[in-house]
């Protein structure tokens, strides 16, 4: 289960105790102003009509919002709104207000819940939390042995011995990555997992290109140059560092 699916499943078994949700996905870079017009409205029930003109009364009209109902809201994939190749927790340009909803959200005192899914945590998320504040983060472990046979059966693909547990730490038990062998398998090898695991270069395809946006990512002083990617054995050892985010 990757972040999204986990967020679906929590909302759909968490709804019955708020009065209103909604999930939005900015993975196609959803302005702010579009995204807090939406939840006033929403949230509102079409009665918030008169909006302030600037993006902080807007934020502050929401709040007044969260705080008269019990509210979820689920931001999707918000590393699309921040830079590749900068500083952990940079926003891209014209997207900066997106930090101040979330301060202001995890710093003022309300009755609802917001849900961030992101390879890669926000300053402003980094700052508030902690085990006793009201801020908390969730990293996503790989998949254990049981979840990844589910995978596994789901793709027609039956193991022998340890190769589902040899599978499984080969990609730190990453569910897309887990998929994206599967399919290999059954494609490549008539769904033979050991005759895969023989073949020992386990960085191809999809999962070469999975590398690489992680990679992507990262600041300059941690950056792969692509002779370093065109490397198996290097890639699979930066694999096993990224599978986790």
């Amino acid at each position: 289960m990757g972040k999204t699916s986990f967020a679906i499943k929590l909302a759909q078994e968490i709804q019955e105790e708020f009065d209103f949700v909604i999930w939005r996905s900015l993975r196609d870079t959803m302005p702010i102003d579009e995204y807090l017009i939406t939840l006033i409205k929403f949230f509102s029930q079409q009665q918030e009509t008169e909006l302030p003109d600037n993006i902080g009364g807007k934020i502050s009209r929401l709040i007044e919002l969260l705080k008269r109902s019990r509210c979820l809201m689920i931001l999707d994939n918000f590393e699309t709104i921040l830079q590749d190749g900068k500083q952990s927790g940079t926003y891209r340009k014209g997207y900066e207000m997106y930090g101040e909803l979330l301060k202001r959200v995890g710093e003022i005192a309300h009755q609802s819940c917001l849900i961030v899914t992101s390879r890669e945590k926000p300053q402003e998320i980094a700052l508030m939390e902690g085990d006793r504040l009201f801020v908390r983060t969730m990293p996503l472990a790989g998949l254990d042995l049981d979840a990844g046979q589910h995978i596994l059966d789901d793709k027609g693909l039956h193991t022998v011995g340890d190769d589902l547990e040899r599978l499984r730490v080969h990609y730190r038990g990453n569910p897309l990555a887990l998929k994206m062998a599967a399919n290999a398998i059954q494609d490549l090898f008539a769904g033979d997992i050991s005759q895969f695991l023989q073949q020992g270069n386990f960085a191809f395809n999809g999962i070469g290109a999975l590398i690489q946006q992680q990679c992507d990512r990262l600041s300059k002083l941690w950056s792969v140059n692509s002779a370093t990617m065109r490397s198996p054995v290097k890639a699979r050892a930066i694999y096993y560092e990224l599978a986790s985010y």
